[in-house]
């Protein structure tokens, strides 16, 4: 081995020599298990309620995205964006329609007690179950953020 380090005139960095070690970032893996990292979510009342506001936040604001993009344009790069906040909605309008959502979404769906109940269940949730949850909930969400539109912008929702 020694000797393909040393007379070897493409390897630069020299990594066996030098006790290093080259490690790529995820993005370049090309293995889809390389990195993955099993987590779970655990946590008390206000953090699953913090959550379900998030989601219905990112709901929100793709539906916003799908109503203003060209019907040819992808919308694969339109994620649920993780920093998003209520104060990062453009206009008080926005701001108010998504008040509105949650208190659609919490008491005029029933949706009030998830969080406590999420809360107090005896195993932290790992991804797929949340991903469960969250596609149970997603109908009542979405049904959430498109009656609030149509409700509060009856003209722009019939377009």
């Amino acid at each position: 081995m020694e000797y393909l380090i040393d007379n070897d005139p493409d390897n630069d960095y020299r990594e066996l020599e030098k006790q290093e070690m080259a490690l790529s970032s995820p993005r370049y893996f090309n293995d889809p298990l390389e990195g993955y990292q099993d987590v779970f979510w655990e946590g008390d009342e206000v953090l699953w309620e913090n959550l379900l506001r998030h989601y219905l936040l990112n709901l929100h604001q793709a539906v916003i995205t799908c109503a203003l993009s060209d019907d040819k344009e992808t919308l694969d790069k339109y994620a649920i964006e993780p920093k998003l906040t209520r104060g990062d909605l453009s206009t008080d309008e926005l701001r108010q329609q998504f008040d509105t959502i949650c208190r659609s979404f919490f008491e005029g769906k029933g949706f009030e007690r998830v969080a406590s109940s999420l809360a107090s269940l005896p195993e932290p949730l790992k991804r797929n179950n949340l991903k469960q949850i969250l596609s149970v909930i997603h109908r009542s969400a979405l049904e959430s953020v498109l009656e609030t539109i149509a409700l509060l912008n009856p003209q722009k929702a019939a377009v």
